[in-house]
């Protein structure tokens, strides 16, 4: 497991012992401040899925048009193109999630091979350790790790090659109302 700062050591998800991979990051207030209107607009802020080409993915043809959309616009490419670098790859998919409950609650590993998670608003994504032993016991333990808003998650799933079996343990967090709704974006590579 890797915590970061420098963007660079992402690359470490790509070795055989690293499962989770995180980048901090600090909110920044005009994404903050874009979610907040967006979420209390008439009608209010919902979420899509969509697979999207790396060299234009077009996150402002998909957002709601009020101040801040193109800081949360340009952050979304800069993580696009962080995860398609990783990759190789040239379309994702992607998923804006705004939910005021917890969408998988119960601890699980993805049947993908590399899943990026950023949580804008609310309670970031929560794991297991993978260097633990026995996940059931780091969970009745509360050896649980979670992300910070706008923290960058990467996690290998079962699909990654040689890595079936072994997928990075984690869930969606319980949302308190009033961190409600949460807000995540999900990227996933499409081969």
């Amino acid at each position: 497991m890797l915590w970061t700062h420098d963007v660079a050591q992402l690359v470490a998800i790509l070795e055989t012992d690293c499962s989770v991979a995180v980048l901090r990051r600090h909110p920044q207030p005009a994404i903050v401040a874009y979610l907040d209107a967006a979420l209390g607009a008439p009608g209010g802020m919902a979420g899509f899925r969509r697979v999207l080409d790396v060299a234009s993915p077009d996150y402002p043809s998909l957002l709601p048009a009020l101040p801040g959309r193109d800081a949360l616009a340009a952050d979304l490419s800069a993580l696009t193109s962080l995860f398609a670098d990783l990759l190789g790859c040239e379309r994702i998919g992607f998923r804006l999630e705004v939910c005021s409950a917890a969408m998988c609650p119960k601890f699980h590993a993805d049947r993908v091979a590399l899943r990026m998670l950023c949580t804008y608003r609310g309670p970031g994504t929560q794991w297991i350790d993978p260097e633990h032993e026995d996940p059931q016991a780091a969970i009745e333990g509360r050896a649980i790790a979670q992300a910070a808003a706008f923290d960058v998650v990467l996690l290998k799933g079962h699909a990654w090659p040689g890595n079936d079996g072994h997928g990075a343990v984690h869930r969606s967090p319980d949302v308190a109302p009033e961190c409600a709704p949460r807000v995540l974006a999900a990227f996933d590579a499409v081969w």
